[in-house]
């Protein structure tokens, strides 16, 4: 938790007293594995600060670190600004150590020996995987350090782990987005493309065969011509795709339930089999970029992944959720619907808007390993119906001057203490709950003892003595409607008189003839 020591304070959020100060922090990722978790902290500025598995911090030590530190040093080959000065054999920083960890193995190899420089780049993004660690410049450069191990870092090394951050040469275009899993990468370019790299033993790479590679392999295209690929989401040993069109793709994890394509288990034999034989083309659906079916039709605005689950937030705010029962929102429960409750999370399920998260709109979600985390803000359903620029009062929230009255949660709550408030037109919804023949309904009757009617800058209280079919307010419905119609407009709304042209004079005329047979008619 960034703190030399460890307490039951943990299990609680608490300010971070040990970051230094001034830096203001716009994205945190956090990475582990069995032999320890590191954090990354990237700052407003473009810097990154990191703690916990030395390896995987990047400050060129295998000791662990217990306060934030900044991470220095990044090298590169043939490229960047070379470090002022010269520098004695003492300050020659080690990339790793031998083939065994104890400390009289240790090597230490000069920089400039293998051709590496220093650079300084403004860092956008960092991500964190299982003991190791990749972070993406401004420029679209991709750095990576931590363990080595399965070609996990995107280049091969003859050391054990690269303690500083090491540029990943072999990438000939920019990169717009990174994501990581348990032991590889995922990458998207600037022109589209997928690019993958580390183990493979699932079909996470998507390369159409499950072995390892240890430098950026490129993807087939999956997505339609006229469509790119914007970012990607990378789970323990699946990963997810989201194309310009708002399509999902997924693949890995030997086709299991985090990919949501609801398709029957391979035969482990036949796994097996491929990953001994070192087959290099598989006929698996699940080695290859697949598109989501059962999302189709919804257009996504994010994707995330985590071990064993993924979850989508679409434009308009609907949450969906697959893979693990738990970690989907789809408790396992016990009894003869529990299989049930498991078979629904083999496909993306709906959790939000629902009855457990009533009008609340998610802005964002994050998946982690076994849990995820989502915000969201109160949402109501009459914003869509709101005129767009309508002052009303002190403040010009278009909402405020279009609703004349608010729901509340409970009837005999204070005003200005009520658990929730939702501002909606009762004009509006007493039209849409009416009766065929123009008489109020029960639920409007039901509904209309919880809203409060705003008058002026004033509140009326809560009419619980209506009469079943009255207004609340002595009058019909269609006197209501013609009340609001006669409430005075604001003066951004007033529209100026039109001159009528002789083309709209024989159109007032047609309607009012029209209007005339129909009144005979009846």
């Amino acid at each position: 938790a960034g703190r030399g020591q460890r307490s039951t304070a943990d299990f609680v959020p608490h300010v971070l007293r040990s970051f230094p100060s001034r830096v203001t922090v716009v994205q945190v990722a956090i990475g582990s594995d069995m032999l320890g978790a590191h954090t990354l902290a990237l700052s407003r500025n473009g810097r990154v600060y990191s703690w916990g598995y030395g390896p995987a911090c990047g400050l060129g030590s295998t000791a662990n670190v217990s306060t934030p530190t900044l991470v220095t040093k990044f090298l590169g080959m043939d490229a960047g600004e070379l470090a002022s000065g010269k520098r004695t054999a003492g300050e020659m920083e080690p990339l790793g150590w031998g083939r065994h960890s104890h400390q009289r193995y240790r090597q230490k190899v000069s920089n400039r020996r293998l051709g590496l420089q220093l650079l300084r780049p403004r860092i956008a993004k960092v991500a964190c995987g299982g003991g190791f660690s990749v972070v993406l410049s401004s420029e679209g450069e991709v750095f990576t350090f931590g363990l080595s191990t399965g070609g996990r870092l995107g280049f091969r090394t003859k050391f054990r782990a690269q303690l500083r951050p090491r540029r990943i040469e072999t990438l000939s275009e920019g990169t717009t987005d990174i994501a990581t899993g348990a032991s590889f990468v995922l990458l998207c370019s600037a022109a589209g493309r997928l690019l993958s790299w580390g183990d493979n033993s699932k079909g996470q790479l998507g390369i159409g065969h499950l072995q390892e590679t240890h430098e950026p392999t490129a993807l087939g295209r999956v997505c339609p011509a006229a469509f790119m690929m914007q970012s990607v989401a990378a789970g323990d040993s699946h990963a997810l795709a989201l194309d310009s069109s708002g399509r999902v793709y997924s693949w890995g994890g030997e086709g299991g339930p985090m990919t949501g394509q609801g398709q029957p288990l391979p035969n482990q034999m036949q796994i097996d089999a491929a990953f001994q034989f070192r087959l290099r083309s598989l006929p698996h659906w699940w080695v290859r970029p697949s598109p989501l079916r059962a999302l189709f039709g919804v257009r996504v605005c994010l994707v995330t992944a985590g071990c064993l689950h993924s979850v989508a937030l679409s434009h308009d705010g609907a949450l969906f959720a697959w893979g693990a029962a738990l970690q989907a929102g789809a408790s396992a429960g016990s009894g003869p619907l529990a299989a049930d409750r498991h078979e629904k999370a083999w496909v993306p399920r709906l959790l939000s808007p629902s009855p457990k998260m009533p009008l609340l709109h998610i802005s964002h979600v994050s998946a982690g390993g076994w849990h995820s985390l989502a915000t969201a803000k109160q949402s109501c359903p009459i914003e869509r119906l709101a005129p767009v620029g309508v002052p009303s009062g002190d403040h010009n929230d278009p909402i405020v001057g279009f609703c004349d009255g608010y729901l509340v949660s409970r009837v005999d709550s204070i005003d200005g203490f009520d658990e929730a408030r939702i501002m909606l037109s009762c004009c509006a919804v007493r039209a849409r709950l009416a009766l065929p023949n123009g008489a109020d309904s029960p639920t409007w009757v039901a509904l209309s003892a919880q809203i409060r009617r705003l008058v002026g800058d004033d509140v009326e209280e809560t009419h619980d003595s209506d009469e079943p079919g009255s207004s609340g307010d002595g009058g019909t419905l269609m006197d209501i409607v013609a009340l609001a119609r006669e409430r005075p407009r604001p003066a951004a709304m007033r529209a100026r008189p039109r001159r009528m042209t002789q083309r709209s004079a024989m159109e007032v005329v047609q309607t009012s003839d029209a209007d005339e047979a129909a009144g005979k008619a009846r």
